[in-house]
């Protein structure tokens, strides 16, 4: 087993596109700094097989079925051992933006909470929407500034007893992070850059009836931490970020052997289909 002192928790059901989320963590330690943990909700054993192929010695793969994506993060916080873990979603990656050792030094030196990088959105490798880094604060959650779930690392200590509210099916993440940033304040550092690209059309993203549904539930928690007022401050903020044009980067961090990589992972995929 190597000397990692990061986990990175993976929930995943039937989605061979994890290929490349793999990828982007491997192909980035370069010092072998982290160990994956997948949750699988229980995909076929041709796919389980495809992972462990990709997966190192000092990785670990759990498949059992779950009760969806938080149940999966839940038991993903439960095992991880690492002081340090981040997590990311089955069809999303890292970009070369993310350097674990550079992120584990700066935990350490300056006894942080989080890091947190931005994220862009995409949509057949199109970049559509850009999130920008926050800190979480209060004042950020009141004007709908929120934590990039997988954009974000976290001291494993800091989290502690913490876990998902699975009555939130499309935001227990919001629920999570406000419980958190209200509870404490938080030790944190922002990066500029985009540490994560996440495809649309997951959860929270993924139609009309599912952005709704994820409005109402953020609108629920916001009042219910927070107030009726600042919960609609807040929801409405939100909104109109998302209305106001953001300048997209014309290059984002991916380098040549990642983008290699995620050709790899495509060919592997088409295998497995």
């Amino acid at each position: 087993m190597s000397d990692c002192q990061m986990g990175i928790i993976i929930p995943s059901f039937q989605d061979s596109r994890i290929a490349h989320t793999i990828l982007s963590i491997v192909m980035l330690d370069t010092t072998n700094l982290t160990r994956i943990y997948i949750l699988d909700g229980g995909s076929p054993e041709e796919l389980l097989r495809m992972m462990r192929g990709l997966l190192r010695p000092q990785d670990i793969l759990v498949s059992e079925r779950d009760k969806g994506i938080f149940d999966a993060l839940n038991k993903g916080i439960d095992i991880v051992t690492e002081p340090y873990f981040g997590w990311l979603g089955s069809d999303d990656f890292f970009t070369s933006a993310v350097n674990f050792s550079e992120i584990v030094e700066r935990f350490e030196t300056a006894e942080l909470d989080c890091v947190i990088f931005g994220t862009a959105f995409i949509d057949d490798f199109k970049v559509r929407r850009r999130t920008p880094a926050h800190l979480p604060t209060k004042g950020n959650y009141t004007v709908g500034r929120f934590v990039p779930h997988f954009s974000s690392f976290w001291r494993t200590a800091t989290i502690g007893s913490r876990r998902f509210n699975l009555d939130y099916p499309s935001s227990s993440d919001q629920d999570f992070f406000l419980g958190l940033v209200l509870a404490q304040r938080l030790r944190s550092h922002c990066s500029p850059e985009v540490g994560t690209i996440q495809r649309l059309g997951g959860a929270s993203t993924g139609g009309a009836k599912r952005v709704l549904r994820a409005n109402l539930d953020t609108f629920g928690i916001y009042r219910r931490h927070m107030g009726l007022v600042r919960g609609l401050l807040g929801v409405g903020s939100k909104l109109a970020s998302k209305l106001i044009p953001r300048p997209l980067a014309a290059r984002l961090p991916i380098t040549k052997d990642l983008t290699d990589a995620m050709i790899t992972a495509s060919v592997l995929n088409a295998s497995t289909k």
